[in-house]
């Protein structure tokens, strides 16, 4: 599965990251890996490997949480309420754009980012979503049918 995965995205042009299984990524060529944040220390060991590391932001706002691992980027949730199941207490957009600013990392926004709040957030971060692209008009393969 991973690889058919991998080749959608090269056909498409867009990263293919594995989440927190470097070795499988590095056996079938992905762009890189995104870490849970328990377990971002293992960037370390995959430093230089692979063209971009990401882990996931779930801490609330303190920017102590985030030590300097060799990660591109960090995504963050919840910004915003959120229905998925794996969503924290959402921090808003004033708590996150003071996160932001304290990290050394780009960040993007995850959990609840929809074309009502994104605008409060876009010049801080990126924006991810799931969910939140059927506002925007985006739909998936499966849902053109």
């Amino acid at each position: 599965m991973a690889r058919r995965l991998l080749k959608l995205c090269r056909k498409r042009g867009i990263f293919f990251l594995i989440g927190a299984d470097a070795a499988l990524a590095a056996k079938i060529g992905a762009d890189g890996v995104h870490w849970p944040a328990r377990m971002a220390g293992t960037s370390r060991k995959w430093r230089g490997r692979f063209e971009i590391q990401t882990m996931s932001g779930h801490f609330g706002d303190n920017p102590s949480h985030f030590r300097p691992f060799p990660i591109n980027a960090i995504l963050f949730s919840a910004v915003f309420p959120s229905r998925s199941t794996s969503a924290e207490d959402p921090i808003g957009a004033l708590r996150f754009r003071k996160l932001v600013a304290a990290l050394p990392y780009p960040v993007y926004a995850l959990g609840g980012v929809n074309p009502d709040n994104g605008l409060s957030i876009a010049k801080a971060a990126g924006l991810a979503a799931i969910d939140g692209w059927k506002c925007f008009g985006v739909q998936t393969d499966d849902e053109k049918g």
